[in-house]
């Protein structure tokens, strides 16, 4: 268990099952990963994304790396339907955290829990990594 969140522990089992059957095997995964720690240059933010950024509690659900280098290679989030709502305070936060992730050209994939083919969607994000 990797998480308190029963999607998070289901998303992780999926990711680390797609990531053993890909030939994308340089890839590993990491839970809940402080943004801060990700990004490499936190001055090229506005003040509201470093400030987001910087706060001890923003973090990415999964991150993919390179297993060699340490560089990061996709974002993943897994988003619940009741929480993500549009217009919620957690949508403006994953609106900020995408915008961010943008700028240092980080990929992200969302799988919302109301949705279906998730296993498919990693196999073709992992392959476009």
């Amino acid at each position: 268990m990797v998480s308190k969140f029963p999607s998070e522990n289901l998303a992780y089992d999926l990711i680390t099952k797609v990531l053993r059957e890909s030939p994308q095997h340089q890839l590993d995964v990491s839970v809940h990963v402080p943004l801060r720690m990700i990004l490499t240059d936190l001055s090229i933010l506005e003040p509201e994304e470093r400030r987001f950024a910087s706060y001890y509690k923003t973090h990415v659900d999964f991150l993919l790396f390179d297993k060699l280098t340490k560089e990061p290679k996709l974002v993943i989030e897994v988003d619940g339907v009741a929480f993500h709502k549009e217009g919620s305070e957690q949508a403006r936060r994953d609106q900020m955290k995408d915008g961010i992730l943008k700028k240092f050209d980080l990929s992200i994939l969302r799988l919302r829990t109301d949705q279906s083919g998730e296993e498919e969607r990693l196999r073709v994000a992992f392959s476009n990594v």
